[in-house]
C-alpha cells in the first residue's frame, strides 16, 4: 500500500524505486498477472507457484487481484486448480494485476468475522466446505501468515 492508500500488485522491479513510500507490503511468488498479461512461465508443470507433496500442481489455491485503476479487489479461492488456471480466472474477472497467496488444502481461506449470538465476533468461512473454528484469527493465534482487509465508508 502506498502512502496515498493505493494498493499495488506488481513485480518487485516495477516498485523497487518507490518502495520507501510504501506503508506496507507482502511478498508472494512471481505475479500471476502483470499489466494485463500472464506470467510467461505459467504452464501446468511449473512448480514455482507451489505444489503438493509429490509435485502435483493442481491443488487448492488462492489469489488476489486488482482492476486497472485499483478500485476493485478480486479474491479467488479454488479447488483443484493450476497456477495458470487461477491466473486466467483473475484475468477473466477483470484483474489486470494478480498475485497468488497460499496453496494446498488447509491454507487458502477467506473468512468473515460477523457477530455471533453472544455479540462477540466469530470466524466463519465465506466458502462452503472450508473448515475454520469460531476463534481462529481472533482469539486463537495462527501459525500461518494472514492479513485482514477492512472496509471503510466511501468518501
Amino acid at each position: 500500500m502506498t502512502a496515498d492508500d493505493k494498493l499495488r500488485i506488481a513485480p518487485w522491479k516495477a516498485v523497487a524505486e518507490v518502495e520507501p513510500t510504501f506503508r506496507w507490503w507482502r511478498q508472494t511468488p512471481a505475479c500471476l498477472v502483470s499489466e494485463g498479461k500472464l506470467h510467461p512461465a505459467l504452464y501446468d508443470e511449473n512448480t514455482n507457484w507451489g505444489a503438493a507433496l509429490g509435485g502435483g500442481t493442481v491443488v487448492r489455491r488462492s489469489a488476489l487481484g486488482l482492476s486497472a485503476g485499483g478500485e476493485v479487489m478480486f479474491v479467488a479461492v479454488s479447488n483443484s486448480t493450476s497456477p495458470r488456471a487461477i491466473a486466467l480466472a483473475m484475468l477473466h474477472a477483470g484483474a489486470v494485476h494478480a498475485a497468488q497467496l497460499d496453496i494446498n488444502y488447509s491454507y487458502p481461506r477467506f473468512v468473515l468475522f460477523p457477530r455471533g449470538e453472544s455479540g462477540q465476533r466469530e470466524t466463519t468461512s465465506l466458502f462452503e466446505g472450508f473448515k475454520v473454528d469460531k476463534d481462529d484469527y481472533l482469539r486463537t493465534p495462527s501459525v500461518r501468515d494472514f492479513f485482514y482487509v477492512t472496509a471503510r465508508p466511501a468518501p
